[in-house]
């Protein structure tokens, strides 16, 4: 790129900055979002059209900080919190940041962009401002973009099979490809650069990973303090309003639901879960220990997989095979297993086709011909689609949505901040508190 090309790109990212900004105090979040990610990479490419080592240096930071901000909402939606980058069912960066790709090893893979970032953006600028000393920068910046390009590529594959696009997550796709597109233009042709630096000749592979391992085990630590998300905040000032919501609709019972726990419990927990919902799976095990330690509740079972070959309320196949293990649960209930096969369900969310599920039933002394014979009637489906209708009706839009009965005046009330909270909310009806009026949760979770 040439270097008269830095005037005019500057110029554009201030512009595109200042629109983001106007957007974004105007509540248009998509159009400012978008006009965000232009300015970043406007910027990074002014940058590089002088000195493309610190144009990549330029956009890792923007990729560290994108990073930051994905694992912090990845935290908050986990706690029933929500991004202004959701749009809609598709331009939705919880359901992808919360996703069953969002994490390794119980970490979020944000803090790893944030890592690797930082790590790039330090041996881009060593590289930049001491080219002498750290000769062979460029060819560690190219080899990492070309893992990062090719780890871009899985996400989108990732994001294509859930049916949903993370604005966020794509303005670190695009920082991937300004890394590898400055690391190349700064090698100049000369690709020994490359292998000379993984074999470490000018110490940036050492450099790097030493600064990526601090970074990601600080980012981890850091992340790990975050909290209960106001939980523990809300208890100490004894605001209990700030910890649930009205429904936009109605809570409706049935009495052919699954129940865990007394049948004559005064109070009701409904839970709406999807079965390849990695939340819903970390939620029934803690929803189970809440009935043992609070006697007088009693969970209802219901049904509401993301998937729209079933659920009308979806626009998309996000979750494959939930309609089929919706349905296979259903019809273990008849057989009296529900709880059993559910368990086992959720222990196994990757492991849904239907010879998956047949194995599963199997293992829990469910009659296999009779499960599939019912799978194969109308009467099992019924029954979710009846679930799908009452979560219609409650207008909730996620899983899990976990609705309480008998504890407010006002009537049922949507737990928003997780299983923390609605042990605090269960101790508090046990203790006689009472509960402030709250208004209708604004983003019909």
């Amino acid at each position: 790129m040439k270097p008269s090309m830095k005037t005019p790109l500057l110029a554009l990212a201030g512009l595109a900055a200042v629109a983001a900004l106007g957007l974004a105090a105007a509540g248009q979040s998509f159009a400012s979002i978008l006009a965000g990610i232009a300015a970043g990479t406007a910027a990074s490419l002014a940058f590089m059209a002088g000195a493309p080592l610190a144009g990549v240096a330029c956009a890792s930071l923007l990729g560290a900080a994108v990073s930051a901000y994905l694992a912090l909402q990845h935290h908050t939606a986990l706690q029933g919190g929500a991004s202004f980058c959701n749009v809609d069912e598709v331009i939705n960066c919880d359901l992808v940041n919360t996703s069953v790709y969002s994490e390794v090893g119980g970490i979020p893979i944000a803090l790893f962009g944030f890592a690797f970032y930082l790590a790039i953006a330090l041996v881009a600028l060593a590289g930049h401002l001491q080219a002498g000393k750290h000769g062979h920068a460029a060819g560690l910046v190219v080899a990492g973009g070309l893992v990062a390009c090719a780890y871009a590529a899985f996400l989108i594959w990732a994001s294509a099979t859930l049916g949903a696009v993370c604005l966020f997550c794509v303005a670190t796709y695009i920082v991937d490809a300004l890394v590898l597109l400055g690391g190349w233009w700064a090698l100049a042709g000369d690709t020994s650069h490359i292998g000379n630096a993984l074999v470490g000749k000018d110490g940036s592979l050492g450099r790097a990973i030493t600064v990526g391992v601090v970074a990601l085990i600080v980012a981890t630590v850091g992340y790990r303090s975050l909290g209960d998300g106001g939980v523990s905040e809300a208890a100490a000032m004894g605001d209990l309003s700030q910890l649930y919501a009205l429904p936009g609709g109605d809570v409706v019972v049935r009495g052919d639901e699954p129940v865990w726990g007394k049948p004559g419990a005064k109070w009701t927990l409904v839970e709406w879960v999807d079965y390849e919902c990695p939340y819903c799976a970390r939620a029934a095990g803690q929803v189970k220990d809440l009935v043992a330690k609070h006697p007088d509740l009693k969970v209802v079972h219901k049904h509401y997989p993301l998937s729209n070959s079933c659920n009308p309320n979806v626009s998309n196949a996000m979750h494959e095979h939930a309609c089929n293990a919706a349905v296979a649960a259903v019809c273990a209930q008849d057989q009296g297993r529900f709880w059993e096969l559910n368990e086992l369900m959720f222990k196994n969310q990757k492991y849904l086709g239907p010879e998956d599920i047949a194995f599963m039933a199997e293992q829990v002394g469910l009659d296999t011909e009779a499960l599939a014979a019912c799978m194969a009637e109308p009467e099992a489906k019924a029954t979710v689609d009846a679930d799908i209708t009452d979560g219609s009706t409650a207008d909730i839009h996620s899983t899990p949505t976990l609705a309480l009965l008998g504890v407010h005046p006002d009537g049922a009330i949507i737990v928003t901040k997780g299983t923390e909270a609605l042990d605090l909310l269960l101790s508090a009806a046990e203790s006689g508190a009472e509960f402030p009026p709250r208004k209708p949760d604004s983003h019909g979770h």
